[in-house]
């Protein structure tokens, strides 16, 4: 008999998608090498036009949210994931920051989504 360890990592079925309006998706590419960034995770887009942590401090594009990361995502191994571009969003699960803190979005950013038609609920 072969004994293993199967996952040793904890499971969040939870999803970033609320279905009071059909959210449209995009497949988006980040930039590499960011770290594990989580679902629920307000993006934006740098100057290389790649995805990445939006950032309300920026001055260069990072201030201006694209989307909302929907599925966590390692950037050292992976840099496509799926990103709710259009609808509405669990607002408990949204997220501001980087792979190594986040933290709860302001009214600010979620006013922000909105403009972009990503509604918080």
């Amino acid at each position: 008999m072969h004994r293993g360890v199967v996952n040793t990592g904890t499971y969040d079925n939870r999803s970033v998608l609320d279905r009071t309006h059909s959210p449209v998706c995009v497949t988006g590419v980040f930039a590499e090498a960011q770290g594990t960034l989580p679902k629920g995770l307000i993006v934006a887009k740098n100057t290389s036009d790649l995805y990445v942590p939006y950032a309300p401090s920026a001055t260069d594009g990072r201030q201006n949210p694209k989307g909302v990361l929907t599925e966590e995502i390692d950037t050292t191994v992976n840099t496509s994931a799926s990103i709710v571009k259009h609808g509405t969003v669990v607002a408990d699960m949204l997220l501001v920051g980087t792979s190594d803190t986040t933290s709860a979005p302001t009214e600010d950013d979620l006013s922000l989504l909105s403009d972009i038609t990503i509604y918080a609920v």
